[in-house]
């Protein structure tokens, strides 16, 4: 009587509805969490599922079942396909992120300004420095980039993608193309060379981070080949079986092969040792470039009231930040009131913050994960002492940016880091995984004051001795001399591309 003679058609079809609207609520609550963590390819399939739902409508309404057999069928379709989405989200946009990368091998990338009598140098790397797991390697090829920016040549950054920046960007005039993953990369390099690159540069650096882009293979213009540092016992440490062997194989068998023509740059003499004891390369065609600091931009400022111990850098098994937190547990004990800073980022650092915990150095240990510019300055400042306990290292950006605030290193003794600190005057070299040694080490100049301050002195002393400006025209140079002995010419301003051809790249 209340909702008149047809209620009962409408109470027939009340089940299905309302199942359907259960359907729709449990899809709408996945797309909105996807949402919020920004995956927006949720909503946009959201939407379009919504407008087959109202296509449906459109098409069968002629009944009241109709209409509610299209909205359950439209809930069920919605609900499975954001299931659907939602288990492999990952594999997804992997596959959108090739396609679009396979498509922008047909688009246009705008060409940078160049001078004449200039190169136009097309660098090969992993990442870059605003990957997220970006580090010392992607500071050390971008400082040198945006030197030779300054010198008047043109710079193109070819680098692996986090997914989190744009695709192309120009950062301090270094023009950044991202494609590819932490595989993947090294097959769209030899894409896009062949496709958009080649012809158009005069030199191309091939930086190595365990695997190099084998270039030699492809690549026609004179190749340097940039080794921070060997990685043979970082695969067998860290690296199960296969990809133990697999690595292993391709950097000390494959690489040398390939690479044993060909000029190779690295950025330490312990570095170089390195490579020639391993038989990577010729002692001829070995050239040593060190990092620099931009010196204008650290200041010693006041430190700290309190011991503080700084670790800065990339959060990595190698490089021993378990060390330093059991190591600073017995110098928490001689001094209650010290503070360890754990700065950067990594895959190691839930494993990290629970060897804080079980050592109960919560309220003592802080991880800051990755910091700014302004922070990073600040900490390296203020602390009275920094760490790098790695077992393997090129050389480290960091130790060097803490001298130039003043600040002395305590680091491990191996090689790279016998180059960076000058042992017993900008700091203190330890056997490497001594974490009792490390902490002698960290208490003695925690109690010393006068040590701690003649260290001070030195190693800011020290780190004037290095400028990114004269490593950038020592690489210059090299460049400039292989180019030369090869009698190939650096490419004239009228001999090349033109604006408005170089944008159909």
């Amino acid at each position: 009587l209340l909702f008149g003679k047809n209620i009962a058609s409408v109470v027939g079809e009340l089940p299905l509805y309302t199942l359907a609207m259960v359907l729709f609520t449990v899809a709408s609550g996945i797309v909105s969490y996807h949402q919020i963590r920004k995956e927006y390819i949720f909503p946009v399939v959201g939407f379009l599922l919504t407008i087959a739902q109202v296509t449906g409508l459109v098409l069968f309404h002629n009944s009241l079942s109709q209409v509610v057999v299209v909205m359950f069928g439209s809930a069920l379709l919605q609900l499975i396909v954001m299931t659907l989405l939602h288990i492999f989200r990952e594999q997804i946009r992997v596959l959108i992120v090739n396609t679009m990368d396979f498509l922008g091998l047909f688009s246009r990338i705008t060409a940078l300004p160049f001078a004449p009598q200039k190169l136009r140098i097309l660098i090969f790397n992993w990442r870059d420095t605003n990957h997220v797991w970006g580090g010392g390697a992607e500071a050390y090829i971008h400082e040198l980039a945006k030197q030779w920016i300054h010198m008047g040549h043109s710079v193109t950054l070819f680098c692996g993608n986090d997914g989190k920046t744009p695709r192309n960007q120009v950062v301090d005039g270094v023009r950044v193309i991202r494609r590819g993953g932490f595989y993947t990369v090294y097959v769209w390099a030899f894409l896009y060379y062949m496709v958009r690159f080649r012809g158009k540069y005069d030199v191309v650096v091939d930086s190595e981070n365990g695997i190099p882009f084998f270039t030699p293979l492809y690549v026609k213009e004179p190749i340097f080949l940039l080794i921070h540092h060997v990685h043979q016992d970082v695969f067998r440490i860290h690296l199960t079986f296969p990809l133990r062997q697999i690595a292993t194989f391709i950097e000390s068998t494959l690489m040398p092969k390939a690479y044993r023509n060909n000029t190779v740059i690295t950025v330490s003499e312990s570095s170089k040792k390195e490579i020639l004891r391993h038989n990577l390369a010729r002692e001829e065609h070995i050239r040593v470039v060190t990092p620099g600091v931009n010196i204008e931009l650290f200041e010693k400022r006041e430190k700290t009231e309190y011991p503080s111990v700084l670790y800065l850098g990339r959060l990595k098994a190698y490089k021993n930040i378990d060390v330093a937190i059991r190591a600073f547990a017995n110098v928490y004990r001689a001094y209650p009131d010290a503070k360890l800073v754990i700065a950067g980022e990594g895959e190691h650092m839930s494993e990290l913050k629970k060897t804080a915990g079980a050592l109960n150095l919560n309220g003592s240990v802080r991880f800051t994960g990755r910091v700014t510019e302004k922070e990073k300055l600040a900490l390296l400042a203020t602390s009275w002492v920094a760490v790098q306990p790695s077992s393997f290292e090129g050389w480290s950006l960091a130790v060097l940016e803490a001298n130039a605030c003043g600040t002395p290193v305590i680091a491990s003794d191996v090689y790279g880091l016998r180059d960076s600190v000058v042992n017993n005057q900008t700091g203190l070299l330890v056997p490497p995984r001594n974490d009792h040694a490390l902490a002698e080490s960290m208490e003695l100049l925690i109690a010393n004051h006068a040590l701690r301050k003649k260290f001070s002195v030195e190693a800011h002393e020290w780190s004037r001795s290095f400028s990114w400006e004269k490593s950038a025209q020592d690489f210059i140079e090299y460049i400039t001399g292989i180019l030369q002995q090869q009698k190939k010419p650096i490419v004239t301003q009228k001999d090349r591309l033109s604006l408005a051809e170089a944008k159909n790249i």
